[in-house]
């Protein structure tokens, strides 16, 4: 990759970020907002409008992997390399412009995964939560037998 691999890189992905920040700062996706000023590839994301668990939710449903957060509620967009093929982020953009549409329209959506699970456990008291996020990863994290064809 040498120095100016790694330097057109991270150009790229830094005007991906901007790209990302400029469409929630417009207002292109009504009621998404910055939970703060990203120096980063990660662009920490948030909602007074919208349960953003069901964002999150909706958006692993097509595909997305996003990393989601609590207190407050938020999901990131951890972007990389990766992400700098043609049209991903104008992708990802379409589709949670899409996602923030369906739950404006049907605000009874609720979160279901892994985005409901650390939604959830925001309101289980500190004593119990240690045990029950243990089992949650045990599960998440167990090797299943391969099945027979």
């Amino acid at each position: 990759m040498g120095v100016d691999g790694y330097e057109k890189s991270v150009k790229r992905m830094h005007d991906l970020k901007c790209k990302v920040i400029k469409a929630v700062k417009s207002d292109q996706i009504p009621g998404l907002r910055l939970l703060c000023e990203p120096d980063l590839a990660v662009i920490p994301l948030a909602s007074d409008e919208f349960d953003i668990y069901c964002l999150a939710t909706l958006l692993e449903r097509k595909g997305w992997n996003m990393f989601t957060a609590q207190s407050p509620p938020c999901m990131s967009l951890c972007f990389g390399q990766q992400h700098c093929a043609p049209k991903v982020i104008d992708q990802w953009l379409a589709d949670v412009k899409e996602c923030v549409e369906h739950l404006r329209a049907h605000p009874e959506t609720k979160p279901e995964g892994d985005s409901a699970v650390y939604g959830a456990a925001g309101s289980i008291p500190a004593n119990i939560l240690e045990k029950v996020m243990r089992s949650y990863v045990d599960v998440k994290m167990s090797v299943k037998p391969k099945q027979e064809q």
